[in-house]
């Protein structure tokens, strides 16, 4: 039995989903398992970082050995670099507020320079606002209230996002429309 929907659409390589404005808890629960799942198979024992935008008090970056935060033009940005990733530590952030809010991002950067990763999280965030994202890296992050999720990776083709995202609705019960 199907206990939500939502709607997956596909560009050159990426996908976005989104669930429906009108979900039950159930379905809520489900769709943040989807979310970790997802997070797991994109990061999990793959080298990553983990980028909170304008960080909190109560942010999940500080449970973290981050180093001192940055300004990024007008925001604050504390990231933290990672060789491997539990599926733990993937599903903490597919559950937490900031990523919900679209302040925690994951993506495939190496320790950098602090210019190129600062730069990498001025270009999502001007991006964001006027569309989806460009990155050469893979990347996942979440908007509107953590009903809209995108998931890029340039190395994987679309036919393989999309077979994934399926395999993950049916596995979590929820239906999946597809623009």
């Amino acid at each position: 039995m199907l206990i939500g929907n939502m709607t997956m659409t596909m560009a050159d390589n990426s996908v976005a989903l989104e669930l429906s404005a009108q979900y039950s808890m159930v379905a809520r629960d489900a769709w943040l398992n989807l979310r970790s799942d997802a997070l797991a198979y994109a990061f999990q024992d793959r080298p990553t970082s983990l980028i909170t935008i304008d960080p909190q008090l109560y942010s999940l970056v500080h449970s973290w050995a981050s180093p001192p935060p940055r300004q990024v033009g007008e925001v604050t940005v504390e990231s933290q670099y990672f060789p491997t990733c539990s599926p733990q530590m993937l599903e903490e952030v597919a559950r937490s507020e900031e990523f919900d809010r679209g302040l925690l991002i994951a993506v495939t950067l190496p320790p950098l320079a602090a210019e190129r990763e600062v730069a990498f999280v001025q270009a999502i965030r001007t991006q964001w606002t006027n569309g989806l994202p460009i990155t050469s890296e893979e990347f996942v992050g979440a908007f509107g209230d953590g009903l809209c999720f995108l998931w890029m990776n340039h190395r994987r083709p679309p036919r393989e996002l999309s077979r994934h995202v399926n395999r993950l609705a049916e596995l979590h019960r929820l239906a999946l429309l597809t623009r």
